[in-house]
């Protein structure tokens, strides 16, 4: 409209000006190598995948197509020139995604072993142990109890928990990783096969520590298929509850952590789509990260004793999961009706605040009376920067009326509400805790110890 603002466009206008911008102005010399993609917008601009956090620290699986002249083009040029692009986030992304710090560094400092030719590492050579024979599988499991430690992952249905695919992998010093897998139902996979499959393995773990990413996933459907329990293993090691202890500020999922430490390329993308090979990610990515996690606990030997400590807790939570917690069931009721009552209190002071039925699970509505007709000040989710009324931005405004009682969560009764509005607190935001604090037990706690009829 022919206004100066420094204001950043939105949505389409963006995505045609970013477009614009870098197809006319944007020139890669000949002497680059690599492009480091920072932040969204150049991901999106170089053909990235999305979204960014995805991919933050790997290599695009398309690289950008340059043209002789410098200029982005596309892979049927026969002239164009393919340069590798990095995803990582843009510095001043971390001005408020501090805890970003780390992986960001982590992201720069394969840009030097890119270059090199030594960052990512090619696939290891998967052994498919359907189709081997049996001195080959004797082999290989003879072999792998050299090493220093195994992996193993499993795929299985997330309804029935029915192993479908199992896959183990150790390190090695030659061969960095080297994986064997078995498909457990396919028309061609004996009995026979299953069962000496298991036979080595169930050996192999009691030799060797056996690392996996999150053991309370994989332990109930090997117990189911292969008869493997806590006992059967020599040591059981969890890079997940590893990474929870060293570094409790990040995401501790596979993905997270083999995107600041694999060696190599991202595969998470191919589930559903390449199960083996997925697989076969899953085991390569958990043997990098619980390296990473070693070197973390020599550099932090008090962070090892705790991990140690919640190790030991495992089993016992296993079996808490598998025959469940005893419930006193004639107590359910009374106690979902109490929470039900503060609920339906909580509702009606704030529909008489505000003199109309105002609903309190409905973020724009909030953000309605608190920001447009209260005034007060906006507060605004820390990632998108969009207004919000989530639980830590309802906490903040509380506090500008009245402190707040770090052990209310105990004791959120209407009464104790109240007592609070009459000493100064907002009516609005006292009726919205009391309201979602008895939604959250409801949800969470109560409604789902009932049994179906």
């Amino acid at each position: 409209n022919g206004e100066r603002t420094n204001e950043m466009p939105k949505g389409e206008t963006l995505r045609v000006a970013i477009e614009h911008c870098t197809r006319a102005y944007l020139r890669v010399p000949d002497s680059v190598r690599l492009i480091v993609a920072q932040g969204a917008h150049a991901w999106r601009a170089l053909g990235g995948p999305q979204p960014l956090d995805e991919w933050r620290g790997y290599l695009s699986p398309e690289p950008a197509h340059v043209s002789p002249e410098g200029l982005l083009t596309t892979a049927d040029d026969p002239e164009e020139r393919a340069v590798p692009v990095l995803a990582t986030l843009h510095i001043s992304d971390l001005n408020w995604r501090p805890k970003m710090d780390l992986p960001t560094r982590k992201d720069f400092l394969k840009v030097g072993r890119i270059l090199e030719g030594t960052w990512p590492w090619g696939w290891p050579r998967i052994n498919n142990a359907n189709e081997i024979s049996d001195e080959t599988l004797f082999r290989w499991f003879e072999q792998a109890a050299m090493a220093e430690f195994l992996v193993i992952d499993t795929e299985y249905d997330r309804d029935t928990k029915a192993l479908s695919l199992l896959g183990v992998a150790v390190p090695e010093e030659n061969n960095p990783v080297s994986v064997m897998q078995l498909h457990w139902w396919r028309p061609f996979t004996s009995p026979g096969r299953r069962s000496l499959f298991v036979d080595l393995l169930m050996d192999l773990v009691g030799k060797l520590p056996t690392v996996f990413q999150n053991v309370l996933a994989d332990m109930p459907v090997l117990r189911r298929a292969c008869g493997l329990t806590w006992e059967s293993f020599k040591h059981i090691e969890d890079t997940m509850q590893a990474h929870a202890v060293l570094w409790c500020e990040l995401p501790h999922d596979l993905e997270f952590q083999a995107s600041m430490d694999s060696r190599y390329p991202k595969t998470k993308h191919l589930y559903g789509v390449d199960m083996e090979r997925y697989n076969a990610g899953d085991l390569m990515d958990t043997v990098c990260a619980w390296q990473a996690r070693l070197d973390d606990f020599s550099r932090d030997p008090q962070s090892r004793k705790v991990y140690d400590t919640q190790m030991l807790l495992l089993p016992h939570l296993d079996r808490s999961m598998e025959v469940g917690i005893a419930v006193d069931q004639d107590k359910v009721p009374p106690a979902i009706e109490k929470y039900r009552e503060r609920a339906v209190a909580g509702e009606r002071m704030a529909h008489a605040y505000c003199g109309w039925p105002i609903n309190l699970r409905s973020d724009d509505q909030l953000k309605v009376v608190l920001y447009e007709q209260e005034g007060m000040p906006v507060q605004k989710h820390p990632e998108s920067k969009q207004p919000t009324t989530n639980a830590d931005a309802i906490a903040l405004l509380r506090q500008q009326f009245y402190p707040l009682d770090p052990r209310e969560d105990e004791n959120i009764t209407p009464a104790y509400v109240q007592q609070r509005i009459e000493q100064g607190a907002h009516p609005l935001l006292e009726a919205h805790v009391l309201h979602a604090h008895a939604d959250h037990v409801l949800g969470h706690y109560l409604l789902p110890l009932v049994k179906e009829s």
